[in-house]
């Protein structure tokens, strides 16, 4: 369900930029310390989750850090007004931000009185507190994080970083084969968001449809919310193919696919050790179906997110080294590549994958909540049931007891 807030964050970029300049006024002149960052903010998901349900969420207490040399090397000298917010007022103020309009509101008279605390008080909360979902390290030289990013990238992929660290028992994280794999996931996949497209409108080579977000935030919560584990498939999702635009022209400078003009590709650009490109590159036209094509999957992040840019001429796309054609709805797709949003389903592009009960001839067929089975589409299996192989359960397989076993809540 859309929350208010979504719209109403998103759209205030201009008081974020106002707001953003008086935090900076509020603090004093940074220098480096080489000191660590000792400062915890308060836990965000029980607020969070009040008013997600419509409950109005506990007054928010801030937590300021004891001293200067608390504050993250992160925040200092920069304009990265969320990470501002979260070292001198403590997590549960962005989770207002991203979560109600009354909270922006609220948050903003909090901001003025988490200087008024004391010192020994803040210092109790930051040694007593939970760090919620860190944001990452501004590189040097590299731009700020809009907020408008920020906060979209936060309440979608950030809230599945929040569940691994915050829903999964000691058992769950013991057993860290699993939980370690997938909350790592989870992590670079809010880092792909931040970066990608925080890079990118920074820049000023992308830009971020106010308006359009919304409906891409609610659909990437229902997205990303329902299973124990990462997503198995990255299926496009049509809500969120105008939230982003690339602005750059063919022969401009780019890093990702995204940040490209429609019908263009970000060529030369590079990857090394890395899961994003290392080096910049130029945005260019595709080249003839025939041609030899590299794959490419970082516009994908894998965010869900904007039209696709295809590398090859003719609506065809990289498969394997070749131009592949593009097929549309209902037509085969073995050696191709569905259209858009569409998905390969029993041999042709469909839209939406088979529910339980109906036919399938692989896993890839059935939709997220169901496995293969025999011919049939069989919901995953809840814990304690038989198994003997991965993918067939709502937590994972024991194989060696070939039990399903619970995680992280799955049931």
């Amino acid at each position: 369900m859309l929350h208010a807030a979504d719209a109403a964050v998103i759209a205030t970029k201009a008081r974020a930029a106002r707001l953003s300049a008086d935090l900076v006024r509020m603090l004093p002149p940074f220098r480096s310390t080489g000191a660590r960052a000792r400062s915890r903010g308060t836990r965000l998901g029980s607020a969070q989750r009040s008013i997600q349900r419509g409950a109005r969420a506990a007054p928010l207490r801030p937590a300021v850090p004891a001293s200067r040399a608390e504050i993250p090397r992160q925040v200092r000298g920069t304009h990265d007004t969320v990470g501002i917010v979260r070292v001198l007022c403590g997590p549960s103020i962005v989770a207002g931000l991203a979560s109600a309009s009354l909270a922006f509101i609220v948050s903003l008279a909090a901001l003025s009185a988490c200087k008024r605390e004391s010192t020994a008080d803040a210092d109790k909360t930051a040694r007593s507190a939970k760090p919620a979902v860190a944001i990452s390290a501004v590189a040097d030289g590299a731009p700020a994080i809009p907020l408008a990013v920020e906060m979209f990238c936060a309440s979608t992929f950030g809230e599945r970083v929040k569940h691994y660290d915050d829903d999964c028992s000691a058992d769950d994280k013991k057993d860290n084969g699993p939980w370690l794999g997938w909350s790592e996931t989870e992590r670079r996949r809010l880092e792909r968001c931040r970066v990608t497209l925080g890079e990118g409108v920074a820049k000023g080579r992308l830009a971020f449809d106010e308006a359009e977000a919304p409906a891409c935030m609610t659909a990437l919560r229902a997205k990303l919310s329902a299973p124990a584990k990462p997503e198995r498939r990255y299926d496009a999702l049509p809500e969120c193919a105008k939230v982003v635009t690339g602005k750059v022209a063919a022969g401009g400078t780019c890093r990702f696919d995204l940040e490209c003009k429609a019908g263009l590709v970000c060529t030369g650009n590079e990857t090394f050790a890395h899961p994003l490109p290392t080096t910049e590159g130029t945005c260019s036209a595709p080249v003839d179906r025939g041609t030899h094509c590299e794959h490419r999957d970082d516009n994908a992040l894998p965010l869900y997110i904007g039209e696709p840019h295809y590398s090859c001429k003719g609506g065809s796309e990289c498969m394997a080294g070749d131009c592949a054609k593009v097929a549309k709805a209902g037509e085969p797709c073995a050696g191709s590549v569905c259209e858009g949003s569409l998905v390969c389903v029993l041999g042709r592009c469909a839209k939406t994958r088979v529910p339980a009960g109906g036919k399938c001839n692989d896993w890839p067929d059935c939709a997220a909540d169901a496995y293969c089975a025999k011919g049939t589409c069989r919901l995953l299996e809840p814990a304690g049931a038989a198994c003997s192989s991965i993918g067939t359960c709502k937590g994972f397989c024991d194989l060696d007891a070939k039990k399903c076993r619970d995680f992280c809540g799955s049931g």
